[in-house]
């Protein structure tokens, strides 16, 4: 009886280390992208077939349809293409045949790519626009930290080359290891003292699994210089650690607040 309990609560404790090392093998920013494909996936079913609950195998005919649901609905290419992958996982995290790999499946959506191309309207922001950009932040923010921080985040973003998840947080309390924090910016002096350049260094990032920490240095630049723009929010930010851009409520900026901040200034430059 004793042995029989041992071994029940042995193999329990080792399924769940089983299921911790296959949660850990996915990237947390992948998770609701899958959580997504799964749930359009149910209401496919719903609206095809009035079934509500989802049995493996999906057949390559059933996804065949899924695809076309997804068409009729203008879903873009490289969305479906992430929905359909995110299905073809979890058929091979059961051990069970990939219905994504059938040859008309590729076929399918080699064909919804070219039908659903579109030139991508949404201009780059090139250093001309970032400056004008910059230059607008006084006019849509609403205090002079605001601007300053503004500022440092739009003109390191651009020369450091960051994710918007590396500057921001998309809900008030959440986690993200990915964040940058004011300890990871160093400042590199010159012979007079003057900071001449920041190095940031990179810890967590996106696909960072067993990679080493690497940085990336920003020199000075004669216009949207983020060296200037950092030590100009510096100065307001005070000695703080933590995230390297906070509001003035001392709290992590929102993802939204900075799109509406980034979106604002880009309104102000016009056509």
């Amino acid at each position: 009886m004793y042995a029989n309990s041992y071994t029940t609560t042995s193999s329990c404790k080792l399924a769940c280390i089983v299921h911790e090392l296959l949660s850990a093998s996915l990237q947390k920013s992948s998770v609701p992208t899958y959580q997504r494909a799964w749930k359009l996936y149910q209401e496919f079913q719903r609206s095809v077939y009035h079934q509500s609950t989802i049995s493996l195998p999906i057949f390559p005919a059933t996804l065949a349809l899924f695809i076309a649901y997804l068409f009729e609905r203008n879903y873009a290419s490289s969305t479906v293409n992430t929905y359909v992958s995110a299905l073809g996982y979890f058929h091979r995290l059961a051990g069970l045949c990939d219905p994504t790999k059938t040859f008309y499946i590729i076929e399918m959506l080699k064909g919804y790519s070219k039908l659903c191309h579109q030139l991508d309207s949404r201009l780059p922001i090139t250093l001309p626009i970032l400056v004008r950009m910059l230059q607008a932040s006084n006019d849509i923010c609403v205090s002079q930290y605001q601007s300053y921080m503004f500022k440092a985040m739009c003109s390191m973003a651009f020369f450091a080359f960051l994710r918007i998840g590396e500057i921001t947080v998309s809900k008030r309390n959440s986690f993200n290891s990915n964040l940058l924090q004011l300890g990871q910016v160093a400042m590199q002096c010159g012979q007079n003292g003057e900071v001449v350049s920041l190095v940031i260094t990179f810890k967590n990032y996106k696909h960072n699994y067993n990679q080493n920490p690497f940085s990336i240095v920003l020199a000075k630049q004669l216009n949207a210089c983020p060296v200037k723009s950092f030590l100009d929010y510096l100065l307001l930010h005070g000695p703080l650690s933590g995230p390297l851009f906070i509001n003035q409520e001392g709290l992590p900026v929102l993802r939204s607040d900075f799109c509406k901040m980034l979106c604002s200034s880009a309104m102000q430059l016009g056509p």
